[in-house]
């Protein structure tokens, strides 16, 4: 069989499309032949009859991929990278070829950029084998984050951070362990998710709040493990998993992680879109489709996306260039659910994440917590922590906060929704009556 019909395992999920599953050859539910005729592919799977979620619960599709507003924002993403081995190169010679003749910007490496292990100097022979020379010749800058492998000892992340001021290319960009930037009117979130800590926590709100003020429209997060996957790491547990949920659900548009070796959508989850896209020349891992995949790719390769007004739109690529898969988001413009999310939504007088943190003053900010007043400072409302949502002084009760400016706009959430929503004004809102 020839390298460029690898494995090539796509999940055509009901909500994406309506297409019967082939009888022959037996494969797992939900999958499709790995190895159709390309025309047939494109037309199942990546054309326009694909559908894909707003992600607000509304049930609504995009159904017409293409789009008329205009383009902000071209970027590449890829992770898994530094074995130095062959599929690394193809993939590398890939992106190139395919920026050569559509716009590129910049990229994101979503981390695992030296195998075995990570740098231990800026002086190590890895940085011009394995990154300037495949990657130098791209011309873009790279914005990268640290996976677990560049921890590994004798491996000092501190060398890749100082790295990022003498990269002969200027490629290189890992200013810090987590960073932000703006690019093309993207908000961007570098996270380090091997450290999972407060600090991190507490930097990402401020990011994420100033964002907001600034009216920037999409915000774009990246780091090495995903929440969701259906290979071979799966999804993220413990208390990585609770972290993950505070810092993004229904704060960051897409989460584009690494980690597991291949090329996946996943199904959007408290507002959140995830693209995995640890396929840059690490050996691939087998997929394990589940009902929270999309599209999956046991497959080297990268994606390329494109931001709009009001939607984002990714192009799946092999190490040759050949596109597997293309999908589109719309912009989300809802508030969160009132289901168990890791969030209290004091619109919601049942939310039982209400009733489940340690909101009181102990000297550590819980960011869970709509009034913590370990979180205060003096420019902010004491209780206006989440965007959207008209927040509760005390956890379990309707008792909302007067200076969030959640309660006094929500007109969203003034409607005849099944849910008497103590934020509206009096009389507005006939779930109350």
């Amino acid at each position: 069989m020839p390298r460029h019909v690898a494995t090539l395992i796509l999940l055509c999920m009901a909500w994406a499309c309506r297409r019967e599953t082939p009888e022959t050859p037996k494969l797992p539910e939900h999958a499709v032949d790995p190895n159709p005729p390309a025309e047939t592919l494109r037309a199942t799977i990546c054309g326009t009859t694909q559908r894909a979620d707003r992600g607000d619960g509304s049930g609504e599709f995009l159904t017409e991929l293409a789009g008329a507003a205009t383009t902000t924002a071209h970027f590449l993403a890829f992770g898994d990278s530094g074995t130095g081995e062959p599929s690394q190169f193809r993939v590398a010679a890939a992106m190139i070829q395919y920026c050569q003749k559509h716009t590129c910007q910049f990229a994101l490496h979503t981390g695992d950029i030296f195998y075995p292990q990570g740098i231990g100097s800026t002086d190590d022979p890895r940085l011009k084998e394995r990154f300037e020379g495949p990657y130098a010749p791209l011309g873009l800058p790279i914005y990268l984050t640290l996976g677990n492998h560049d921890y590994y000892p004798p491996a000092d992340p501190k060398f890749a951070v100082a790295y990022t001021n003498v990269s002969p290319s200027h490629a290189w960009r890992l200013p810090a362990r987590w960073y932000t930037f703006l690019e093309h009117g993207v908000r961007f979130l570098a996270l380090d998710t091997n450290q999972p800590n407060d600090a991190q926590e507490a930097w990402a709100r401020r990011v994420l709040a100033e964002s907001r003020r600034n009216g920037e429209r999409w915000v774009i997060a990246f780091g090495h493990h995903p929440r969701l996957s259906d290979s071979r790491h799966g999804d993220a547990d413990g208390d990585l998993a609770r972290w993950l949920d505070r810092v993004l659900c229904h704060r960051v548009d897409l989460l584009v992680s690494g980690h597991d070796h291949a090329l996946e959508v996943m199904k959007p989850r408290c507002g959140l879109h995830q693209v995995v896209t640890g396929g840059g020349g690490a050996g691939l891992y087998d997929i394990k489709p589940t009902d929270n995949g999309a599209f999956l790719a046991h497959s080297f390769g990268f994606v390329h996306m494109e931001t709009e007004a009001t939607s984002l739109r990714a192009h799946f690529l092999d190490d040759a260039g050949r596109e597997l898969c293309e999908t589109a988001w719309r912009k989300a413009e809802s508030a969160p659910a009132c289901g168990a999310d890791n969030l209290c939504n004091g619109l919601c007088p049942q939310d039982p994440d209400c009733a489940t943190e340690n909101c009181g003053t102990d000297g550590r900010c819980n960011f869970a917590c709509t009034d913590d007043r370990d979180c205060d400072t003096p420019d902010a409302c004491a209780c206006d922590r989440e965007p959207l949502i008209c927040e509760v002084r005390v956890p379990g009760t309707t008792d909302v906060c007067g200076c969030d400016a959640g309660c006094q706009v929500a007109p969203t959430a003034c409607r005849q929704d099944g849910v008497c929503d103590p934020g509206c004004p009096a009389g507005r809102d006939p779930d109350c009556r």
